[in-house]
Parts: C-alpha cells; sequence; structure tokens
C-alpha cells in the first residue's frame, strides 16, 4: 500500500481530542448539524467515553461517537452498550473510525444494532477520512494535521470553472451555476447574452445553464454560437459530449449517445494524462449504450486514478450487467465506505441483494436506509418504491411493504408495477388479519372498475368472497367474464366444477379463447369433418353448445396450470396431464348435455326415447374425446413439446375408457333431468 501522508499523520500525531473535533467538522460540512457533548468533557481520553448528540441531514436525532482504536468493532458495541443503559432516545448512531471497516462488518454490526437497541447505523471509516481530507475539505488536513494538499480536483462531469477575470454578471452567473441554481442564472445569462452577443464565455455559460436544466436542444445551439466565437477547443468538445449523451439517454436516441461516446474517446486520446472524470464520463456513455464489458474497462481506468463513491456504485452496477456480481458487491461496499450513507450506493446494494443473492431481509434493509437517510431522493427515484415494496414482501414484511407501496402510489397513482405488487400483499394479507378485508375488497373492485379484464383482481376478488362465504358474488364475478367474452347464456354455476376450479382457470382464459377460435365448438357438429363417423345427424341443442363453450374453460384452464407447474418435457408428466384433461373434459361434458333432457317429450315410445338417447350420449361422448384431444394438443404447442413425445404420451391412454367412462356420465346426468332410470346409487 502506498503512503499517504493524511492517514499517517492521523493514525501517529493526532490525539483523540482533535481526531473529534476534526471529525464534527467534516460531519458539520456533510449535513450534522448540532453536535454537541452531552456531558463535559476535559480533553485526552473523554473524548473516545462521552458521546455527541446532533441532528442528521434531515432533522433526526443522532448520537456520534469517534475513535482512534484499532478494535473498533469491540469500542462500537461498548459505545453502544452505555447508550443503552443511560435510556438516550435517538434514531441513528454515527461512528467515525479511522481504522477501515470491511462491507461485512459495517453490514453484520447494522443488523446487530438494528436487532438489539432498534437504531440506524453509520459509520464513516479510514477510506473516507481520506477522501474527504485530500478532494473535499483539504483546508481541514492543513488546519488540523498541517498537511498541505497539492494539486487541482479534476473536472466533473460538465466543467464549468474557468482561469479568466470575468465580468461581475458573468461571475454572479458563475457562482449561481456551481451552487445549482440554474433558473436564476439562465435568466441572467439570457439578458447578457442580448448586450454582448460577441463574448463566447456568455454562451458557454448559458449552455452549461440550459444542460443543468435539462434544455439539451438549447445547450447544444448555445455550444454551437460558443464555438464559432472561438471558446476554448478542448472544453467545447467535453461539454458537447455530456449534452448529447444525456439528450440520447432522455430522449431514448441512440445515435446521441453513441456521438458523445465517440467525442469521450477523442477527449482521452488528445489528452497527454486523462484524468478519471475523462474515463468515468466514457464509462457512463458505455453503460447507457449497453456496452457493460466496454464500461467496466473504462471505469477500471478510472478507479486507477481516483476512487469516487459515485464511480465505484456505476462500476458496481457494470458488474452486474457482466454477472460478476461478487466484484459489484465490493464495488457497492466500497462506494459505501467512503459516502456511508450515498443513496445510489445504497439502493443498489440492496436490489442486488434481492435479484442476485436472494437477501431480501438485507435488501430491504439497505434500500430503507437510503431512503431514510435521503428522503428527496426518492422522489427523482421513484422506482425504489418498488423495489421497498417488493424486498418487504419477499421478506413476508408485508405491512411494511404495503406501507412502502401505498407511499409510492401517492407519488405515481396508477403506476402498473406497484398496482399489481400491492394486489399481492393484499392477498397475503387477507389470510391472517381480517382488518384488512374491506381495504383490499375495494382496491380490487376499483381495479376492476378501470379495467373489467385484469384477472389478476378479480381472481384475487373472487377468493375473498368466496372465503368470506358471499358465494353468490364469487359466482357473479366469475360469470362477468363470460360476459366479457360475449357469453351471456351460462353461468359457471351449473358447470359443477367448484369456485376454486373455475378461479384457477381464470387465470387462462385468455389463453382459452385463443384456442376456442381455432378449435369452435360448433366444428364438433361439422357431420362432413373427416372424425364425424356416426352415421346420423348430430343432435343439436343450442343451450349445449353455450354451455360446452363455458364449462370447457375449466378443463382447459386446469391443464395448463398443471402444465405451467410441471416439466412438460418427461413422459410421465405429459400422460398425467392427458389424462386430466380426459377426466375434466368429461365432467364439462357431461354437465353441459343436461339440456338435451328437452328433447325428451311425453308423447315419446320407449323405443324412440332410447333411439334418441343412444344418439347423444354417443355423440357427446365422440365429442369429448375430439376436444380433449384438441385441448392436449393446442397446451403442448404452446409449451413447446416435440410433437414425438406428445404422440408417445397418448399411446399410455386408452381412448376406449374415456369413452364409455363419458357415455356413463352423460346418460347419468340426462336420467338426473329426467329420471328415465331408477337411481341406483
Amino acid at each position: 500500500m502506498s503512503f499517504n501522508k493524511i492517514l499517517w499523520t492521523i493514525d501517529n500525531e493526532l490525539d483523540p481530542r482533535s481526531f473529534e473535533r476534526l471529525a464534527t467538522e467534516l460531519l458539520y460540512r456533510n449535513g450534522y448539524r448540532e453536535i454537541e457533548p452531552i456531558e463535559p468533557q476535559d480533553g485526552g481520553r473523554d473524548a473516545e467515553e462521552y458521546p455527541r448528540r446532533g441532528r442528521g441531514r434531515h432533522g433526526n436525532v443522532c448520537f456520534f461517537q469517534f475513535s482512534l482504536r484499532n478494535d473498533w468493532k469491540t469500542k462500537l458495541r461498548e459505545d453502544a452498550e452505555r447508550l443503552n443503559e443511560r435510556d438516550y432516545e435517538f434514531e441513528t448512531l454515527v461512528f467515525v473510525t479511522s481504522q477501515e471497516a470491511r462491507g461485512i462488518d459495517r453490514d453484520q454490526l447494522t443488523d446487530e444494532l438494528c436487532e438489539k437497541y432498534g437504531w440506524d447505523l453509520v459509520v464513516f471509516s479510514r477510506e473516507w477520512l481520506r477522501l474527504q481530507l485530500e478532494e473535499a475539505h483539504p483546508d481541514l488536513a492543513q488546519k488540523y494535521l498541517s498537511v498541505e494538499v497539492s494539486g487541482r480536483t479534476p473536472e466533473l462531469l460538465f466543467n464549468i470553472g474557468t482561469d479568466e477575470d470575468l465580468e461581475e454578471e458573468l461571475s454572479t452567473a458563475l457562482e449561481l451555476l456551481e451552487s445549482e441554481e440554474p433558473e436564476r442564472a439562465a435568466s441572467r445569462l439570457k439578458q447578457f447574452v442580448g448586450q454582448h452577443p460577441e463574448s463566447s464565455q456568455g454562451w458557454y455559460f448559458r449552455a452549461v445553464a440550459q444542460y443543468q436544466l435539462h434544455r439539451y436542444d438549447e445547450a447544444i445551439a448555445s455550444l454551437n454560437r460558443a464555438s464559432r466565437l472561438g471558446h476554448d477547443r478542448e472544453m467545447l468538445r467535453l461539454s458537447r459530449a455530456c449534452t448529447l449523451t444525456e439528450k440520447g439517454i432522455a430522449e431514448n436516441n441512440r445515435e446521441a449517445i453513441e456521438e458523445g461516446c465517440k467525442l469521450f474517446r477523442k477527449v482521452i486520446e488528445e489528452k497527454s494524462d486523462p484524468t478519471w472524470a475523462d474515463f468515468y464520463n466514457l464509462g457512463n456513455a458505455l453503460s447507457a449504450l449497453g456496452k457493460a464489458e466496454e464500461a467496466v474497462e473504462a471505469y477500471e481506468e478510472a478507479r486507477e486514478k481516483s476512487e469516487r463513491s459515485s464511480l465505484l456504485k456505476n462500476l458496481g452496477s457494470a458488474y452486474h450487467q457482466v454477472g460478476d456480481h461478487e466484484a459489484e458487491m465490493e464495488c457497492f461496499n466500497r462506494a459505501l465506505e467512503l459516502e456511508p450513507t450515498k443513496p445510489e450506493a445504497l439502493v443498489s446494494k440492496g436490489i442486488s441483494l434481492l435479484i442476485d443473492f436472494d437477501k431480501p431481509d438485507q435488501a430491504a434493509t439497505f434500500l430503507e436506509r437510503g431512503v431514510n437517510h435521503n428522503p428527496d431522493w426518492i422522489t427523482h427515484n421513484p422506482l425504489t418504491w418498488y423495489w421497498l415494496g417488493l424486498s418487504n414482501y419477499r421478506a413476508e414484511r408485508f405491512q411494511n411493504s404495503l406501507e412502502w407501496i401505498n407511499r409510492g402510489l401517492t407519488h405515481q397513482p396508477g403506476h402498473e408495477g406497484l398496482t399489481h405488487l400491492k394486489s399481492e400483499v393484499l392477498a397475503q394479507l387477507t389470510e391472517t388479519n381480517a382488518e384488512i378485508t374491506s381495504d383490499a375488497r375495494q382496491f380490487w373492485e376499483r381495479r376492476l372498475e378501470r379495467d373489467p379484464r385484469f384477472y389478476d383482481a378479480r381472481v384475487r376478488l373472487i377468493r375473498l368472497e368466496n372465503e368470506e362465504e358471499n358465494v353468490e358474488r364469487a359466482w357473479d364475478l366469475i360469470d362477468e367474464c363470460l360476459k366479457l367474452a360475449g357469453i351471456e347464456e351460462v353461468s359457471f354455476r351449473a358447470s359443477g366444477f367448484s369456485i376454486d376450479q373455475c378461479t384457477r382457470a381464470l387465470w387462462f382464459f385468455p389463453q382459452y379463447t385463443q384456442f376456442r377460435r381455432s378449435v369452435p365448438i360448433a366444428k364438433y357438429w361439422n357431420e362432413d369433418h373427416a372424425l364425424y363417423h356416426l352415421g346420423y345427424p348430430a343432435p343439436r341443442e343450442e343451450r349445449v353448445l353455450q354451455a360446452l363453450r363455458t364449462f370447457l374453460a375449466v378443463p382447459f384452464g386446469l391443464g395448463m396450470e398443471f402444465s405451467v407447474d410441471e416439466n412438460t418435457e418427461n413422459l410421465d408428466v405429459l400422460v398425467s396431464l392427458q389424462q386430466k384433461i380426459y377426466a375434466l373434459v368429461e365432467e364439462a361434458v357431461s354437465a353441459a348435455s343436461r339440456p338435451f333432457a328437452h328433447y325428451f317429450t311425453s308423447d315419446l315410445s320407449n323405443e324412440e326415447t332410447s333411439g334418441r338417447l343412444t344418439e347423444i350420449i354417443l355423440f357427446m361422448a365422440l365429442l369429448a374425446l375430439r376436444e380433449a384431444s384438441a385441448e392436449y394438443g393446442w397446451i403442448g404447442g404452446r409449451l413447446s413439446v416435440l410433437k414425438e413425445k406428445l404422440n408417445e404420451a397418448t399411446t399410455y391412454c386408452n381412448p376406449e375408457d374415456h369413452h364409455n367412462s363419458t357415455i356413463t356420465s352423460v346418460l347419468k346426468a340426462i336420467n338426473d333431468e329426467l329420471g328415465l332410470f331408477p337411481d341406483e346409487g
């Protein structure tokens, strides 16, 4: 490890009291306020024995501890125990140590203190001190350590500095730009260039203001004007690259990003010693183009020159894209070592823990920490609401998940991801919390009002009504699906299937309507079809057609459900699928046969009744075989099962057995309506 004068001075020459003062002033410059001792101190080791109280960046009550000890973890636990014994009330413990703090140690201690005391923990460690004193606040290195930090700070993404003597109006505009007040700067600069149209610096500053306001086309026009007036070529190239890249990202314009990328490469090529920011800019452009491997190379080049938390966060995201999740996590941990409350790093680490490492508990902790430390940040990054809801949902903290989702929906009403996730969460909560039932019902009913074809909400509501024993309401919700498909004559109530079976099948109702278009029910009455071999006209009853079109949705849907849940590459699974479809189709066909009872009038002779009954049951048994075969083939085909495999499975099923079984079922269904034969049980 190379010698670092700042860190050496802290280790060898700084006493605890001076370290405390240095850390306190650094914290103040990072947004922590009112840091005062809660008990008298007289210098020396007291600085490590007594805590200080103050407020975090957003007004939350914090306690602060500072330590030069090598065993910083032991010291932290001792401080925490002492604070707990004295019953101090606060939300966050901020601990500043001169030692290196690994990400794994931070995470362990954060979880430990949260579980034991209910506090959040923020650790500022060795690398944070180095970065703050070398680059952000070198004056404090001189003040407390008598170390002079030399060298200029590399230019950032869009360099707005200048060594020129500026007119008073431009100096004021520059101050506004540096303090991130682009609206006021833009107004002043518009007036300035109107009065001084030949000022290249004025047009350049105006481009900066327009860039900060995301008015990229106007910024490019101002840069062009500055270029014609002879403004610094290198500065213009960098600024144009930044503007084109941001414009491309905002407008999903790949050509603009590619042009920005070319300019960033040219900036690097023409410099004898490119800065970290030059490679960082290039990495950002490459990431936006989806060139993750090249982005990693650019970011690593930048890292060799300077480690910054924003750079490490983006490098971690690039490693995520190439699938190197261990390197990704190392970057996020390093970024948090440099800047423990950086929201981008906290949130990115949380997302990675959720989707790459399947650790929803830890993911939720980091996501919540990122938001709690920086409440304003989430308003500009609203997708974070979804990740907060999802991580808590997967951690089975359903109430927490619902709270985050609701907060997100107040900012983004109708957000599809949040709305769908809320439906999932409410379904879980209604199983254990009766108080949530009314809210869940209202949510799903409103969802159906907006989109009656939203099957997720319909299925959830059906199950809720059924569990609440509102059976008729549950059936009505099921039958509304038929009306949406133009089927209003028949109810699922008459199918013989349960509410649960019908509900599960509804998930696949859109696929069923596709299947029905390719295999219409009327096809089975086509006496010219090669598979129709009965030798007599097909008995026709319109209500039977309507019932079949309705009831057969259930075997199809349950067959789809079975095939999705099982490995259809397995021959035994295909055999089971076929048998399941045959059995369910038999139930649907027998229930649909009941309207044929109108075929039998009192003036028919026994012989005529017997003949008509035989024609009906043979026709319906043939129809069942053809329908079951069609459903099996269609489902298998949609799952990309080889035709040879599907055919092989059929050799294990005996169509004659299913044919005979359907005859018996249809006969029983019609007899239940007519009472032609005694019920023998």
